[in-house]
């Protein structure tokens, strides 16, 4: 990872966000709540779901660097993939991590083992769908961070009620920036449905 070009890189997204966020990517307080769970874990393995630009995994990875974790991310839209993935290449860090191209929940079938945490910051009527997909890719203390839940209520009710019904997950909702939903696995069960 070359630091310098890194932090430039950092710094110009960053300034994306703040000048009308076209890229629609998560702000500074949801990505410090995501790296507060990361740095407690050691080896952890984060998924994120909605790439984007690039911008959140970047900003992931001295966090990562730290824990010795990996970073899979998942965008499904050409332009945003490439610009993601020129991104990764520019800052030295696309060795770190694992760029999937397609679409969520049908690339699924390319993990191997479970994640930690995963971040949720795609198409938000999709939600649903994502986390039951993800069921065999989850262990119990797995945290599940779903951005937006305040400002896409409309797409994330849905969602959301499932989140909080279901025993699967303890479910909280953070009120920071666009709103965040931190649900923790607590059970993880064939005999439930989902």
């Amino acid at each position: 990872m070359n630091n310098e070009i890194y932090q430039q890189l950092c710094i110009s997204l960053e300034g994306l966000r703040s000048a009308g966020n076209p890229y629609w990517n998560a702000g500074p307080a949801t990505i410090e709540l995501l790296i507060r769970f990361i740095e407690k874990i050691p080896q952890c393995r984060v998924l994120e779901i909605g790439t984007s630009n690039g911008y959140t995994a970047l900003r992931l990875v001295p966090v990562l660097n730290r824990v010795n974790g990996t970073l899979v991310t998942i965008e499904s839209n050409g332009v945003r993939g490439d610009l993601a993935e020129h991104h990764m290449k520019t800052a030295g860090v696309s060795h770190m991590i694992r760029l999937i191209r397609g679409h969520a929940p049908e690339v699924f079938s390319e993990f191997t083992g479970t994640f930690d945490i995963v971040f949720l910051d795609a198409t938000k009527y999709e939600h649903e769908a994502y986390v039951k997909g993800l069921i065999p890719y989850l262990r119990v203390g797995s945290v599940i961070v779903a951005d937006n839940v305040l400002s896409h209520h409309h797409a994330m009710d849905s969602f959301v009620r499932y989140m909080q019904e279901s025993p699967l997950f303890s479910t909280e909702l953070v009120s920071i920036e666009t709103g965040v939903l931190v649900s923790r696995v607590i059970s993880i069960s064939s005999q439930i449905s989902y």
